[in-house]
């Protein structure tokens, strides 16, 4: 039987608390809370991806990637956020 004694300084604690803190914070996102690029320009009536590109790079919707994937892909609840009618 073997016995281990470890002596763990406050830095080291700390450093774990930050750690889980950070993870605390990271928001899981599903493939199936999100379009493609063109899947949202087909629900926003666009005839291409590219005024998606644009929505993106005017701050109007914000891009995410996979882990397995270079292609750009847009949150289901933000695209149809812009889909709504606001009354005037």
């Amino acid at each position: 039987m073997h016995i281990f004694a470890f002596y763990i300084d406050e830095d080291f604690i700390s450093a774990i608390n930050q750690i889980v803190s950070e993870l605390n914070d990271v928001e899981v996102m599903r493939i199936s809370d999100t379009y493609s690029l063109s899947e949202a320009a087909e629900v926003l009536g666009f005839e291409n991806f590219r005024n998606v590109n644009e929505l993106i790079r005017k701050g109007f919707l914000k891009s995410y990637k996979t882990k397995f994937s270079r292609n750009k892909r847009v949150l289901k609840k933000e695209v149809e956020a812009l889909t709504e009618v606001e009354e005037i």
